[in-house]
């Protein structure tokens, strides 16, 4: 595939190549097989309220968890990277805060000394503190963590990846995604969701009294944001056509992205997308409001400031495959109804990947003015 260049053509129809999360998850695989790491330093987080992003660019040292207050300034690296060998932060996936702000869950990929690629190469989740320290990795295999509100367990999703080296091709088979709940003090597992071929389930949000997880399924081109008991039962529809579902902190709203898969033409090449704005329901998915139209964009990862006043989510320009990594994407707030949207973080050499804001007394923030 050749590096496109020009505007592209946006195409409905015709067959679309293979999923765009796949592709990230490949090129993650062979980031991972030239990019070195080190030790990030770490300081005092600072009061107030704060965002947690995932931020790659082009150094020696690309992949970084920092803190941001909402200016986009004070940025506090975390020591993320500071892992045990063989295994590398993945910043294709949104952070998780522990309800007391005090940890994040991340994903991270396991593979051999040196990056080399294997058909062992698998992502894992790790905690680390921002009180420091060497992180610590939750017992399965996983990816996508999601903290419930007691902080003593975790949410993610599991598949059965093999990742192969095909005559110099990356192939990545993948048949079933599930969601399961890890006891962070026992290590006990529990499946919530079944492997059904084809399906994704990828959760996103607890309710905020821990009885609900809000998720995403995915069965070939059809999206939908669920919501299902904790305890067991039937899962329900809160919007169709639609992903990453985001209970407010009061839990009288939920935030998700809905949109259409499409087909941009470039000059040299194509790219398949789920093209997605931002969207605001009542818990249940009635009354939902659109708070975004980005023609040329999609929006990614909303997450709700811990007064439920502001949304931060990725604001992700349409590219060609050539160029997957994000450079130049924004990390975005907004008002909850939509109103003064600004920019946090842009860099044309950096990408920002999963905006996740900071819980806990103090870190609260209050309406934008503009």
């Amino acid at each position: 595939m050749g590096k496109a260049s020009g505007e592209p053509r946006r195409s409905n129809s015709g067959e679309a190549p293979a999923r765009l999360s796949r592709c990230l998850v490949a090129c993650l695989a062979l980031l991972a097989a030239v990019a070195p790491w080190g030790a990030l330093a770490t300081a005092a987080t600072p009061s107030g309220p704060r965002l947690a992003v995932m931020r790659w660019s082009a150094g020696a040292q690309p992949f970084a968890i920092q803190t941001i207050d909402p200016s986009g300034g004070s940025v506090r690296s975390l020591p993320a990277a500071r892992l045990p060998e063989g295994l590398r932060p993945a910043p294709f996936y949104s952070p998780s805060w522990s309800p007391d702000g005090d940890r994040l869950a991340y994903t991270v990929l396991a593979g051999e000394k040196n990056g080399a690629l294997s058909s062992g190469l698998r992502p894992r989740i790790a905690l680390v503190s921002l009180g420091g320290g060497r992180p610590s990795l939750v017992p399965a295999g996983g990816f996508g963590p999601v903290f419930a509100p007691d902080g003593k367990t975790i949410a993610f999703a599991r598949q059965p990846l093999d990742l192969r080296s095909n005559e110099g091709e990356l192939d990545l088979t993948s048949e079933s995604t599930s969601i399961w709940l890890a006891d962070l003090a026992s290590g006990r597992l529990r499946q919530l969701t079944p492997w059904r071929s084809g399906v994704e389930n990828v959760p996103s949000s607890f309710s905020p009294d821990g009885s609900v997880l809000a998720f995403s399924r995915t069965r070939e081109e059809n999206h939908r944001a669920l919501a299902m008991p904790v305890a067991g039962g039937p899962a329900t529809v809160l919007a169709r056509a639609a992903t990453e579902p985001v209970f407010s902190p009061d839990g009288e709203r939920v935030a998700f992205l809905r949109g259409r898969r499409t087909i941009f033409q470039y000059p040299e090449s194509e790219v398949s997308a789920f093209v997605t704005d931002l969207f605001v329901a009542r818990s249940d998915g009635s009354e939902a409001r659109r708070l975004t139209d980005t023609p040329g964009a999609r929006e990614l990862s909303p997450s709700w400031d811990p007064s439920g006043a502001r949304l931060a989510y990725t604001e992700a320009k349409l590219r060609p495959a050539a160029a997957l990594f994000g450079f130049g994407d924004t990390v975005v707030q907004a008002n909850a109804d939509g109103s003064c949207r600004t920019e946090v973080l842009s860099a044309p050499r950096a990408a920002y990947f999963g905006p996740a804001w900071q819980p806990g007394p103090g870190r609260e923030a209050a309406p934008l003015s503009c």
